[in-house]
């Protein structure tokens, strides 16, 4: 089968929020979630059109639309979280109100939502706490003092949640401490079922860990961590994109680029890596089953973006491209675009 790409549709955000810092925290085929320091946008996945817009930040799994929650305003003095209203993801309908049985106060209040909890870090007399609640009752489950980033951006998995650096799991059953391994700020890829975490071990020149499930060390990698899914794991080399399957270090797919492009955001699926090549101004999809590729779109010919590499690069250093099943979705500046992945028997 070969494959091809057509532009479905693009959409400004600019007239629904102020900031340009936003990401798409979900992307499906019929629903995209587009989050921003504002508030957060619901997307129909068909058609581009925006179906509602919520005010205020929101919290929900990484990369799953529900359970979603307004968690009302966490200001960066003090702050109090007493009540979460859980959201619709698709209608932006409220459906339910969830009142904490202790509600939070404190300094610096960060909201984070997976496995099933509501977890609050809070600062409670000059000590970070992480206090964990059911997300559908709102009743207390535990409470643990708290290590890593203050920004709380947990990684859940299915029995657990990683906070980062140190590195540290946290057992989601009752907060207990699982293991802890020493790194550099802030990469964290991992499988589903926590049976293999890879973290940040070093930087100039980068190095990275494959950590199994007690938190043994298993093995180091010399390069950036990019991405994993539950087959492989995806890292840059300052050169060459790799590609290798949890467990070992032979690669299934090694694509070289230009070094100084080293930046340049990839996105990894099941079946395939998706990357910008020397030029920076081309997105391939290749494929990791037959090592085959495929273009998906020329940005220079499409929106005009200048040929010097820097101005090309800018507006994707940070923003990978987003996969669904049937498209792949690209952020620019304050636009996002869709394109239909395209399927034809070989000739």
């Amino acid at each position: 089968m070969d494959v091809s790409f057509e532009e479905a549709w693009s959409i400004s955000i600019d007239p629904y929020v102020s900031e340009s810092d936003w990401d798409a925290s979900v992307v499906s085929d019929d629903l995209i979630l587009l989050t921003t320091a504002d508030g957060i946008l619901g997307i129909d996945g068909s058609s581009g059109q925006v179906r509602w817009v919520g005010n205020g930040p929101h919290a929900h799994p990484k990369g799953e639309p529900a359970p979603l929650y307004r968690v009302g305003t966490l200001a960066p003095g003090f702050a109090s979280v007493d009540e979460l209203v859980e959201i619709e993801p698709r209608s932006g309908e409220e459906l339910a109100h969830v009142k904490l049985e202790n509600p939070q106060s404190g300094s610096n209040l960060r909201v984070a939502i997976g496995g099933g909890l509501i977890v609050i870090r809070k600062q409670n007399r000059g000590a970070d706490e992480f206090v964990a609640f059911d997300s559908k009752s709102g009743k207390s489950r535990w409470s643990a003092p708290a290590v890593g980033d203050a920004l709380f951006e947990p990684y859940f998995l299915s029995e657990e949640f990683i906070v980062r650096t140190p590195y540290q799991a946290y057992a989601l059953a009752d907060g207990r401490t699982r293991w802890t391994v020493s790194g550099t700020c802030c990469d964290l890829q991992a499988k589903a079922d926590g049976s293999r975490v890879y973290v940040r071990t070093g930087e100039d020149p980068d190095t990275f860990a494959e950590i199994d499930k007690v938190g043994d060390r298993v093995r180091d990698f010399a390069g950036r961590l990019i991405a994993a899914t539950d087959i492989h794991v995806a890292f840059d080399t300052g050169g060459e994109l790799r590609v290798v399957e949890h467990g070992s270090d032979t690669p299934v797919a090694a694509i070289g680029y230009a070094p100084e492009l080293r930046h340049v955001a990839v996105a990894l699926t099941l079946d395939a890596i998706f990357y910008f090549d020397q030029d920076a101004d081309t997105l391939w999809r290749h494929d990791l089953r037959n090592n085959t590729k495929a273009r998906v779109v020329t940005l220079r010919k499409t929106v005009g973006f200048s040929t010097e590499r820097a101005q090309v690069l800018e507006p994707f250093l940070s923003l990978p491209p987003k996969i669904s099943s049937s498209r792949v979705y690209l952020m620019e500046r304050s636009t996002l675009r869709a394109f239909n992945v395209v399927w034809a028997p070989k000739p």
